[in-house]
């Protein structure tokens, strides 16, 4: 099968075109620092959300919630390098989809790990690649041959079962806390107070605060997250700037066309509900992805998490 889409090979993972292979290759050798605070995700598993939360506990009183504090203060490593970072900020937290590696983990820095439906995975990536395939470099695909896709592990980071064994296998370590995206959803009051504990220190003695957590769960919900991602996130990740993404000569044109091409807006953050995939499932897709997820050994303790 073909790749997906307009996509780069690096380190054996499949990554978007548009990402720099020197900002890859660093994100690919980095290790984190004692103390340093990654949230880990296969993409489309809330990630956003996560970095809020997180950022709101962690820089309390300098953190406005805005999505371009957000992408300097919480950086993907494999899109802005690990460049600079080290001495932005002390701990330093960052996200990425990169699959777990031993070579890459430090026992004595903190994971946040956020697992989520691989149903309602696909479905989210695929609405947001379908609104990035109107960039004139992109090939378009239906739904059905996105699954196909998807059940294949052919997309961006690979497949959702590989990065996924590759994360449980450290699960149980006490500087990983593994976090369930469809109980976020039913108990937000209970996460933020888990997200708090697990960072410690002041973060622990703020969720302490019935006032204050009542605040974070509002300014934190993915309504909240939706609203300020989807305002800004293209303007910041296509400004006009020629170092903010490396694309070949071809691709490389003028940001205000790509700012026409998408209306100034791109859905980054979706409805972030629950089961939305029974909207959008055909009866053939839905066996396919049956068929996909049976295959998998280890399909009933994971596929439980999520009921």
């Amino acid at each position: 099968m073909k790749k997906p889409y307009a996509c780069k090979l690096e380190g054996g993972y499949i990554f978007p075109v548009e990402l720099r292979s020197e900002c890859i290759r660093e994100a690919l050798q980095f290790v984190p620092r004692n103390g340093d605070i990654g949230v880990v995700t296969y993409p489309r598993s809330g990630t956003t959300w996560i970095q809020q939360i997180v950022l709101r506990l962690l820089r309390h009183d300098d953190f406005s919630g805005s999505w371009n504090e957000l992408a300097l203060k919480s950086p993907c490593l494999e899109l802005q390098g690990t460049q600079g970072i080290l001495e932005s900020f002390t701990p330093v937290f960052y996200k990425t989809h990169i699959p777990y590696h031993p070579s890459r983990f430090n026992p004595n820095s903190k994971y946040i790990w956020v697992l989520r439906n691989p149903r309602d995975v696909c479905v989210s990536s695929y609405c947001l690649y379908s609104d990035l395939h109107k960039l004139p470099w992109r090939k378009r695909y239906s739904f059905e041959a996105y699954t196909e896709h998807f059940c294949s592990g052919n997309v961006y980071y690979g497949g959702y079962w590989e990065h996924l064994r590759s994360w449980w296998q450290v699960k149980d370590e006490p500087n990983v806390l593994m976090l369930v995206y469809e109980k976020m959803k039913r108990n937000p009051k209970g996460t933020i107070i888990a997200i708090g504990e697990f960072l410690g220190e002041n973060a622990a003695e703020l969720v302490k605060d019935e006032q204050l957590l009542d605040a974070l769960i509002k300014c934190t919900s993915v309504k909240a997250t939706r609203r300020e991602a989807n305002a800004n996130f293209v303007r910041s990740l296509l400004r006009f700037n020629k170092l903010d993404i490396s694309l070949t000569k071809e691709l490389l044109r003028p940001r205000r066309a790509v700012w026409k091409i998408f209306g100034g807006e791109v859905s980054f953050v979706r409805k972030g509900v629950v089961g939305d995939w029974k909207n959008h499932f055909t009866p053939q897709v839905e066996e396919v992805f049956n068929q996909w997820i049976q295959k998998q050994e280890d399909h009933e303790d994971v596929m439980a998490l999520f009921e």
